[in-house]
């Protein structure tokens, strides 16, 4: 992500900071139904096991039900990350900036 379009989505509220001792250690992006972006500091990433799942719970909560992540099939990460906090791989997919990404989704109800 560029500096302009983080800056646009501090600026329409869908930015949201990851804090830890007072301190920024990173950030994700929910807009409305995507949580398109997660990114926590190289020097904190040892705390990635109990930041995430924080991190998809507020996501959660932020959504109105249902929420998407986009994930890089090269990356496995995304989709392990995704799978742990109750999302559900999709057979649907998009054209990413540099390669097509799976849709995982979640759903605070069940479909009938």
């Amino acid at each position: 992500m560029v500096d302009a379009e983080l800056l646009n989505y501090e600026k329409e509220e869908k930015l949201h900071k990851i804090i830890e001792d007072d301190e920024m250690i990173g950030f994700f992006v929910v807009d409305v139904e995507k949580m398109k972006a997660i990114f926590v500091r190289e020097e904190s990433r040892d705390h990635t096991p109990e930041i995430l799942p924080l991190v998809y719970q507020f996501a959660k909560i932020l959504s109105p039900g249902f929420l998407t992540i986009a994930a890089d099939p090269k990356n496995p990460r995304t989709a392990k990350h995704a799978a742990l906090n109750g999302f559900t791989k999709t057979d649907r997919t998009v054209q990413g900036k540099e390669c097509v990404l799976e849709i995982w989704e979640w759903r605070a109800w069940e479909e009938s």
